[in-house]
């Protein structure tokens, strides 16, 4: 239950600043806004990927392809969301990392590295992703 929990939190987090972006009129038309609101999509795939916990393939897909994203707009973040950009990917890489080094079975990484998994429950963690949903509705198209 645990497992589908994190899983389930990670979506929650992650899938609402992805939403965020597409459709009309943000305030923050820089490039790293621009960059920002574009490479999102992927993480949009982690919607409903805790209902396939058990499923590595999936994982793998839906973990790697939000981290890409993530690292695409890590060198050049939006400004105002930059510190909270670097707290998202480091803890999200973190348990993307434990996934990956155990072939993408959340139960074989809970149990060799339940710490990383369980950052994605943290109020840090939580707080920044707050912080750039908060930034994505005010300034991406959606």
């Amino acid at each position: 239950m645990r497992i589908r929990a994190t899983l389930a939190l990670a979506v929650l987090v992650l899938v609402p600043f992805a939403a965020a972006c597409g459709g009309g009129g943000g305030k923050d038309t820089s490039i790293a806004a621009q960059n920002f609101c574009g490479v999102v999509t992927p993480v949009q795939a982690l919607a409903g990927i805790s209902d396939r916990a058990d499923d590595p393939a999936a994982l793998k897909v839906a973990f790697t392809g939000a981290e890409s994203a993530l690292a695409a707009v890590g060198g050049t973040p939006p400004t105002d969301i930059a510190t909270a950009l670097t707290t998202v990917t480091t803890t999200f890489s973190a348990a993307n990392t434990a996934l990956k080094a155990n072939a993408y079975s959340y139960k074989a990484a809970a149990a060799k590295d339940a710490k990383a998994l369980e950052a994605l429950d943290d109020p840090t963690f939580t707080k920044a992703t707050d912080n750039i949903q908060a930034w994505a509705v005010k300034n991406c198209d959606g």
